[in-house]
């Protein structure tokens, strides 16, 4: 899920659990990809406004998809990913 200001899209980030599990099993290529999707959002989504660009909304959503998809391949059971994808407004 995005978050204002949040540069890592993954939740719930207080909790230590997650973040060794991030250091052990999320490589650089997946944490960069993470990175630059909230950068994505932080730069075009208003939160009045929602999305600038129709075109970025789209390929925002399809890249949220594969990377739910990258990150649960990637983490061990019992470990389960959604994605939580409220960023509609404007799309």
């Amino acid at each position: 899920m995005n978050e204002y200001g949040a540069r890592m899209p993954l939740w719930p980030q207080d909790d230590p659990r997650l973040v060794a599990l991030v250091d052990e099993f999320v490589d650089d290529v997946l944490t960069a990809r993470l990175h630059a999707w909230a950068e994505v959002f932080d730069q075009h989504f208003h939160h009045e406004r929602g999305w600038d660009d129709r075109r970025v909304a789209a390929a925002h959503r399809v890249e949220g998809e594969a990377l739910r998809d990258t990150l649960a391949a990637a983490l061990p059971a019992p470990w389960h990913v959604d994605l939580d994808y409220w960023e509609t407004l404007g799309a």
